[in-house]
């Protein structure tokens, strides 16, 4: 048993690399290991968060933006609604045009400039 125990090659003998001449761990790989997981952990997480803020199915891009036409809403104003649909995670865009109640669950966590640009918006849309 112990003739086997001494002809076992050594842990840091099977890691060592190339490199460190004296037989020892190369710490390199696991640095290079590291910042690799750490790019991929990074890329994961901004590809869900741009998800998150991804676009419409096609259906409903084409009718949003009819509507949008049909309201006379600018640019800004198509973007906050954009903003407001994937933010509170709506079925259907058109709750937009359609439910007032919408915007008040959403306003509430507002203040200042976009409180009051959301605001002329349901105006517009609900006049």
């Amino acid at each position: 048993m112990n003739f086997l125990l001494q002809r076992a090659p050594q842990f840091n003998e099977v890691f060592s690399g190339p490199g460190t001449g004296r037989g020892g761990f190369d710490g390199w790989w696991w640095v290079i290991g590291g910042c690799v997981a750490a790019v991929v952990v990074v890329l994961f997480v901004l590809s869900r968060r741009a998800g998150r803020f991804g676009t419409m199915a096609r259906a409903d891009e084409d009718v949003f933006m009819r509507m949008c036409q049909a309201n006379g809403l600018t640019k800004h104003q198509v973007f906050l609604l954009r903003q407001m649909y994937h933010e509170t995670r709506m079925a259907n865009p058109l709750l937009l045009f359609l439910a007032p109640q919408q915007y008040e669950g959403y306003m509430a966590g507002l203040r200042g400039k976009r409180l009051e640009l959301i605001k002329a918006v349901r105006e517009k849309v609900f006049a």
